[in-house]
């Protein structure tokens, strides 16, 4: 019994660094302007070492809570949006995505997936919440920016995606073994 209450309490204080982390990285992003895309990425992947050390579910979690905090705290709600519609919860659902065979259809699946969040969380920036000074930056775009901006968006969203799936050997690779052992 004394040894379940243990790793209980190592999971839910590892779970709860990584997930404050998390929302400081988020409210970087409400500090820096230009971080406002960067942040939300950075955020997400602070929540991959609580799931590969303590399972996937665990990792959700994570991410229910900073998504939840960061309604309640967060002044700017852009990167809050972007990180809830699909930065925050991509790195630990990418496995499930990782799984599909065949590498076309994978990757117009992932484009497919990212394109529609990233969408209707801009939708819902607009037009359910009202974001005035996103809607006022909007409006001084013209038709071919907006285009270019979507297909660099998509781009980056490739080149994060292997990003990712590297960054994710190197931790379970290389940091991943040096944390158990520190932390045994």
């Amino acid at each position: 019994m004394h040894t379940h209450r243990k790793s209980l309490t190592k999971r839910i204080a590892v779970c709860g660094i990584f997930s404050s982390l998390a929302l400081l990285v988020l409210l970087a992003g409400n500090l820096i302007p230009l971080a406002v895309y960067l942040c939300p990425i950075l955020a997400g992947l602070l929540l991959c070492p609580a799931a590969a050390e303590y399972g996937r579910r665990n990792g959700l979690l994570c991410y229910l809570c900073v998504s939840l905090l960061g309604l309640l705290v967060l002044p700017d709600k852009e990167a809050l949006f972007l990180f809830i519609a699909l930065l925050g919860y991509y790195p630990l659902c990418k496995p499930t995505a990782d799984r599909i065979k065949s590498v076309f259809f994978r990757v117009i699946c992932k484009l497919l997936w990212f394109n529609g969040t990233v969408l209707g969380a801009y939708w819902c920036m607009l037009h359910l919440f009202r974001m005035h000074s996103l809607s006022q930056e909007l409006q001084g775009y013209t038709r071919p920016l907006i285009l270019a901006l979507i297909l660099l968006a998509n781009l980056t969203f490739l080149l994060y995606d292997v990003a990712l799936a590297r960054a994710g050997l190197f931790y379970r690779r290389i940091i991943l073994p040096r944390i158990r052992k520190t932390l045994k």
